[in-house]
């Protein structure tokens, strides 16, 4: 065998003896690996959480590596565009001890932050000469993993340091490697669980601010009816009394300016009333139940009589379910409807109004009502009238407070009916929406679970 041949094949043999010798490594790294899941997965299958699962985990790791400084952290930005970590256990010397916070420049735990597995076995503290915390722990050997959120952003640290050299730096990078998710598991629990503290202190505060601002409404309510009343009723009963005592006296100009102030002051204290009617659309629990529409619908037709026997209307009732609600706001609902289809009927057509109801799954919604709570089934409430209808762009615009498509003097009211129809549907987490065409009536349509919603 010539000189040639056996240097090739003592190549040959070097380069196996080097593979061979890889995949002891990686068969050894397999099973240190599965020895310490093994290991991790006994220690920890008592469940812990927050403060007490994150002693034990470092305290863990402690005992595996037995390095001077072991610390499990997150990031916090304790000022605008300034980051630290603050640490939620942390031991030295194998002994736990408080927590601290530190700034992240100039070290190798702002490599970490960035999603970087750090590893600096020796002269740490030379290669960075300005980073404060490495000078006061006087480290030399470091390792570092960073933790994961679920948006794939590092959000938290875990790292080791030591006094002196790391000698096992794979070893220990795995050993985080390992324990790392269940880190990140944890701290983002108590990050959302945090936050979720932080949003029910919210929204205490906000129902705190809402009794209170409830009971200046209800202190307004009472000067309103009361305070605000009184002038009113004192006006129309001396404008009263000058037309009829003082009428020969009064010529007809002078006649003409009583009647207008007397009119005046009853439209001011409808308006007034109509007002203290929208401010009281509040839900009661105590008076939320099963309510049969078409038990209620017979009341307000009663309490409609009168009007609908002056004008001639023939009103036609279909089949009406029974829907939890408010009996008062939902009579009030269906009085200010057909109050409506009444008021503004066609000159010289006596009304014809027509109400059914009717279950309509969840796809049926129109698209531009968002329900507040999961339901799967409504009851669709109709009311169609054959007056004088409306422009279809102002379909909208109707629902607003004060707003009229027409003068007081041709249609009486104050233009807040239907606004209080709408408060109506929204307290029972449903939608009102109109439908017309001027001259060929209108179609009013109420959306509202049919699933209590509020026990």
């Amino acid at each position: 065998m010539d000189v040639l041949s056996t240097t090739h094949l003592q190549k040959q043999i070097d380069a196996l003896a080097l593979e061979n010798s890889q995949l002891k490594s990686q068969v050894d790294q397999q099973s240190i690996n599965q020895r310490f899941l093994l290991e991790f997965s006994d220690r920890f299958a008592t469940y812990k959480v927050g403060d007490e699962f994150f002693h034990s985990l470092v305290n863990y790791i402690t005992e595996q590596t037995k390095l001077d400084y072991v610390f499990l952290g997150e990031l916090v930005e304790p000022s605008p565009g300034a980051f630290a970590i603050r640490t939620y256990a942390l031991t030295a010397y194998g002994q736990t001890v408080g927590n601290i916070q530190y700034d992240l420049p100039d070290g190798p735990c702002e490599q970490v932050i960035r999603g970087q597995l750090s590893t600096y076995p020796s002269q740490c503290r030379r290669l960075f000469p300005k980073n404060q915390t490495l000078v006061q722990f006087n480290v030399e050997g470091y390792i570092g993993y960073p933790l994961y959120d679920t948006k794939g952003h590092a959000f938290g640290i875990l790292t080791v340091m030591h006094q002196s050299a790391i000698s096992e730096p794979e070893y220990i990078s795995s050993l985080l490697k390992i324990v790392a998710k269940r880190a990140e598991f944890e701290l983002e629990r108590i990050r959302y669980e945090t936050e979720l503290k932080d949003i029910n202190q919210a929204l205490l505060e906000k129902n705190q601010e809402l009794v209170h601002r409830n009971a200046e409404l209800a202190s307004f309510s009472y000067v309103a009816s009361h305070d605000l009343q009184e002038p009113l009723r004192k006006i129309q009963a001396f404008g009263d009394r000058l037309k009829t005592t003082y009428a020969p006296n009064l010529d007809e100009e002078g006649a003409d300016i009583v009647e207008r102030m007397v009119i005046a002051a009853r439209r001011m204290s409808m308006l007034i009333k109509d007002l203290l009617d929208y401010s009281r659309l509040t839900l009661r629990p105590d008076s939320w139940r099963p309510q049969p529409l078409g038990e209620l619908l017979d009341t307000v037709l009663n309490e409609l009589e009168i009007g609908i026997q002056d004008t001639g209307a023939l009103v036609q009732i279909g089949e009406l379910d029974t829907i939890p609600g408010d009996a008062r706001q939902l009579m009030q609902l269906f009085q200010n409807l057909l109050s409506n289809a009444i008021k503004f009927m066609k000159p010289g057509t006596a009304p014809h109004i027509r109400i059914a109801s009717r279950r309509v799954s969840e796809s049926e919604l129109p698209a531009v009502f968002l329900p507040l709570a999961t339901q799967t089934e409504y009851c669709l409430i109709e009311v169609i009238d054959n007056g004088i209808g409306f422009d279809a762009h102002q379909a909208e615009r109707i629902f607003g407070t004060f707003q009229r498509l027409h003068g007081p003097d041709k249609y009486p009211g104050t233009g807040i009916g239907l606004a209080i129809a709408k408060k109506i549907a929204e307290n029972h987490r449903g939608y009102i929406m109109a439908q017309s065409q001027l001259g060929k009536g209108a179609t009013f349509s109420v959306y509202l679970p049919t699933q209590d919603f509020m026990n």
